[in-house]
């Protein structure tokens, strides 16, 4: 409609706009009609993408038909998926196993405390050569002093005690208590190391920091122990008893003892800083790492900095390719990513760093209490033959067979497996892999059809199209002729079970109209079970001359994009929708121009019949004026 004021019939009185609306309708047919075949055109180019869809699904499901896995692959079935899991390659040999699982593989993992170590005080530094300052600090029982040579021997009998006198510690969080003693390994002899402590109140019972008997080889040995102590510890008293059965000749003895103490703090917070700076490494098998903190950094930071995966053929900084680490309930735990024996962990700890967040003692060396989880081969049998590997995922005990050990079998862990305790593993033929996969060909083929024949119908959309005919027949020959080159029992596909319909009473087969085929599964299987070669050889062979490879080729001449022959046609339909939208643009100019014109031409009507309407009441009023002055 053209732009501006109009006012309609002002002189003819006539509704010219209604008019010229009716005239322009009459103007528009041509150009509705040029709408209406451009949305037929749509119609059918959506029905034909629609058809390409559906195709290209069909071709998806040829792929794992082209594969020889999907026919003659093998699979494994375990007695109890929960202890045990496998697959099978398709080299697997078919049998079975006897399986026991003893034990898993698992990672080293070890964890600090959440408590900080402060420096060490030292709480006894006796070597038994001045009786003034053992007598200061201890009080011997049944034990003499042998000043020239440091050592404490058994007066008499067979028990000999000493007992260090209280000493303060004023540890509000507790600490660590270490002991060094170096005894003499005499055979028989035992060596019991204890402490209590006073909270300001009460002192607690004795408890053992270790109880050591001699190896017999009467050399003087030093040991370490150690005792992370809990709660208020204002006060400690240490001793040393010595037991034992001993002729005169044969005295065990103790040559020194030293006492450290470190007094802790709890960790609270995870992104605090620690105080704590230096350096230590991280060794996996051969591969060591180092790592440097300062005291700004946290557990936190510190789990980060060891996360952190050093450049290749580095040793640092960080140690992230050969270990994790993270933080649980303020405690820096740290996860071999090696399992076995080979992955375990051990540390160096020059700048006392790890000792004093209870990893190591001061050696270096991981404390009993911080391993969380030891590192541990797998342990287990097949068919009675005992096999260890570092991994609990094994590929290389049964050829073409993977495990996955899952769970200890062994329930009552005496490593000895009784028939209960017994795994069956099957490994047998894997037919319902090449079942699935038919199965999906022809319900995607039924599918295609089916749809062809909805849109090739009396009401569909490209009903009569002798192009989705000839697709239509083509694809049911494709699917139901005989393959060309096989020789043997399964020569064909309805010799597999593929077929046009099912036998009805009198032997003959029934026909689906739309040209959809059955899958007889039982008869499938069956030929999969005894010829899965054969049967991968009517889908594809090496002259492609089976079902899947013709109608492969033949669904890419299809759906191919470019040249196609979908994608083309739905390309001319694009460009006839494209040539009929540049008629109707040029149509709809002209209309406006058209309408436009109309306007003028009734403009200008009413303009004339306006001008002549002024010129009548002109002469009508001469003519009155007349006759008013004849009268006079």
């Amino acid at each position: 409609m053209a732009s501006g004021i109009y006012f309609s019939g002002l002189a003819s009185g006539l509704d010219t706009e209604s008019i010229i609306t009716q005239l322009m309708d009459l103007e528009r047919i041509p150009l509705t009609r040029l709408q209406q075949r451009k949305n037929q055109y749509n119609v059918e180019k959506n029905a034909w993408h629609d058809i390409y869809t559906r195709l290209s699904s069909l071709q998806s499901k040829l792929g794992d038909l082209k594969l020889a896995s999907t026919f003659t692959g093998m699979k494994a079935t375990s007695s109890n998926t929960l202890a045990l899991t496998a697959t099978a390659a398709s080299n697997a040999p078919a049998g079975s196993y006897q399986v026991s699982i003893i034990q898993l593989a698992q990672a080293h993992k070890v964890a600090s405390q959440n408590l900080v170590y402060g420096t060490e005080a030292q709480l006894l530094t006796d070597t038994f050569t001045d009786a003034t300052y053992t007598s200061s600090v201890a009080t011997l029982n049944n034990l003499t002093q042998d000043t020239a040579n440091g050592l404490l021997k058994l007066a008499s009998g067979a028990t000999g005690s000493i007992t260090s006198n209280a000493i303060n510690v004023n540890a509000a969080n507790g600490g660590r208590l270490a002991l060094t003693v170096n005894q003499q390994e005499r055979l028989n002899a035992n060596y019991v190391y204890q402490y209590r402590t006073f909270d300001g109140t009460t002192w607690s019972e004795w408890q053992t920091l270790g109880n050591l008997t001699g190896d017999g080889s009467g050399i003087f040995k030093s040991h370490t122990l150690t005792a992370d102590i809990s709660g208020n510890v204002q006060q400690v008293e240490i001793k040393a008893t010595l037991n034992g059965d001993f002729g005169a000749s044969v005295i065990p003895m103790l040559a020194d003892w030293t006492a450290t103490f470190q007094p802790a703090e709890p960790v609270t917070s995870d992104t605090v800083a620690l105080g704590l700076s230096g350096s230590f490494t991280i060794t996996v098998g051969s591969e060591t790492r180092n790592i440097t903190i300062n005291e700004n950094d946290s557990l936190q930071s510190i789990a980060s900095l060891i996360n952190a995966v050093p450049s290749e053929g580095e040793t640092g900084p960080g140690a992230g390719d050969i270990v994790t680490a993270s933080v649980i309930d303020h405690r820096l735990v740290i996860t071999s990513k090696t399992t076995g024996s080979n992955g375990a962990i051990s540390f160096s700890d020059p700048d006392g760093v790890l000792n004093k967040l209870g990893l190591v003692d001061a050696s270096g060396v991981i404390l009993p209490r911080a391993v969380i989880q030891d590192a541990k081969d797998a342990v287990f049998t097949v068919d009675g033959l005992t096999i260890t590997r570092s991994t609990n995922t094994i590929t290389d005990v049964i050829q073409g067979v993977t495990l996955n050990l899952l769970a200890v079998t062994d329930t009552n862990g005496n490593g000895t497996i009784e028939p209960a305790e017994t795994l069956n593993l099957e490994i047998s033929h894997d037919t319902q892999k090449a079942v699935d996969a038919i199965q999906a060909m022809v319900d995607q083929y039924n599918s295609v059809m089916e749809f062809i024949s909805t849109k090739a119908g009396d009401k569909g959309d490209l009903q009569g199209d002798p192009t989705l005919a000839r697709f239509k027949n083509d694809l049911w020959q494709l699917m139901t002729d005989r393959v060309a080159g096989l020789t043997g029992t399964y020569q064909t596909p309805w010799s597999i079970g593929i077929s046009t319909g099912a036998v009805v009473g009198s032997g003959s087969l029934t026909f689906d109209r739309n040209g959809k085929i059955t899958l007889d599964t039982t008869k499938l299987t069956s030929a999969l079970e005894t010829d899965p070669t054969a049967v991968m050889a009517i889908f594809t062979n090496s002259s492609e001359t089976g079902l899947v490879d013709k109608l492969d080729s033949y669904l890419t001449s299809l759906v191919r994009s470019g040249d196609g022959i979908i994608p083309s046609r739905e390309q001319s339909l694009q460009n006839i929708m494209d040539d009929i939208d540049d008629q109707i643009a040029r149509m709809e100019d002209r209309l406006t121009m058209r309408e436009e014109q109309l306007r003028r031409q009734f403009t200008a009507m009413e303009q004339a019949l306006a001008a002549l309407q002024s010129q009548g009441n002109w002469l009508a009023g001469q003519i009155a004026g007349l006759g008013a002055y004849q009268q006079k």
